[in-house]
């Protein structure tokens, strides 16, 4: 499974058929994107490239995070190794992606688990 886009992720985890088992995920990824955008914000004004904050700004670093976020989701779908303790550490978002993509392919498991045994 492979997300084109972070709206397209979006799409598929408030599907009405799987909108109230990934609520939860779904809310997360949100704090998740509005936290980096904070982040990307201050980046921003702290090295300079902007003066002060701005919608522009603040719409930008939010398209940003959430392009991150997907990209790094679809990694961790992608990737079936586990987390290392030097990945947690040096990488801002990837426990979070992680946590999100896990989510989904617990789903997933769940989901195709209920199909087979019926």
């Amino acid at each position: 499974m492979k997300f084109e886009s972070y709206e397209a992720l979006e799409e598929w985890l408030l599907n009405y058929s799987r909108a109230a088992d990934l609520k939860n995920i779904h809310s997360y990824l949100v704090e998740c994107v509005d936290r980096e955008t904070r982040s990307l914000v201050e980046q921003a004004l702290s090295a300079g490239k902007a003066q002060r904050r701005s919608k522009g700004l603040t719409a930008e670093c939010t398209a940003d995070a959430k392009e991150h976020y997907c990209e790094e989701i679809n990694e961790a779908l992608e990737c079936s190794e586990p987390l290392s303790h030097w990945t947690v550490i040096s990488y801002r978002r990837k426990p979070h992606a992680w946590a999100v993509a896990k989510g989904i392919v617990e789903y997933i498991e769940r989901k195709n688990a209920t199909n087979t045994q019926d």
